[in-house]
């Protein structure tokens, strides 16, 4: 019946028919039918799909959480996935709705209850891209000074000014800078 099944995951298996992608359930009933470009594997009630170029996430019953409008949706982290529209970022919770707008240039996942976040700023004709971090209401707790940031894990977080890498902690401070190495 189907060019291609895969393994079950959350109850259901992701088939392909004619290039388009829908579920079955456990008994092989069609739960959601070959409409999709692309179908992904349902992880804690929420499966991610394609139609074109945009993204979307369907429920376990079927229905469209967030219809098909972003360019990108990352995994849920800390309760909210990092979303592209029109090459900005922002956040979305697991019932779709915006809780950080996309005005972001760039942005990272939430790790420890921080995500990283890059602005474009002009000034004096030229463009500077600096890092800095949100909280999950879209707080800026650190601000964006930074040329490179990664994630926050055990409170700490490395990042980059210029060609040094340093560690900070949540609140910003600089716990760790190369000057403070013993040679």
């Amino acid at each position: 019946i189907y060019d291609h099944i895969e393994d079950f995951s959350d109850g259901f298996a992701k088939v392909e028919k004619a290039g388009k992608f829908g579920f079955v359930d456990k008994n092989g009933k069609e739960y959601i039918y070959h409409t999709y470009d692309e179908l992904y594997d349902y992880v804690n009630g929420l499966a991610k799909f394609r139609e074109g170029r945009t993204y979307g996430i369907i429920n376990t019953y079927g229905r469209e959480v967030v219809y098909s409008q972003y360019y990108s949706i990352s995994e849920f982290s800390n309760g909210l996935a990092r979303v592209e529209r029109w090459h900005k970022y922002g956040f979305i919770n697991k019932r779709g709705r915006v809780i950080i707008p996309c005005k972001y240039d760039d942005a990272k996942d939430f790790r420890s209850g921080l995500a990283a976040v890059k602005r474009k700023e002009e000034r004096d004709y030229t463009i500077k891209e600096k890092w800095g971090y949100i909280d999950k209401d879209g707080n800026e707790v650190i601000s964006c000074l930074y040329d490179d940031a990664n994630d926050f894990y055990e409170g700490l977080a490395t990042v980059k000014v210029g060609n040094k890498w340093g560690i900070i902690d949540k609140n910003g401070n600089v716990v760790y800078t190369a000057s403070k190495v013993d040679v």
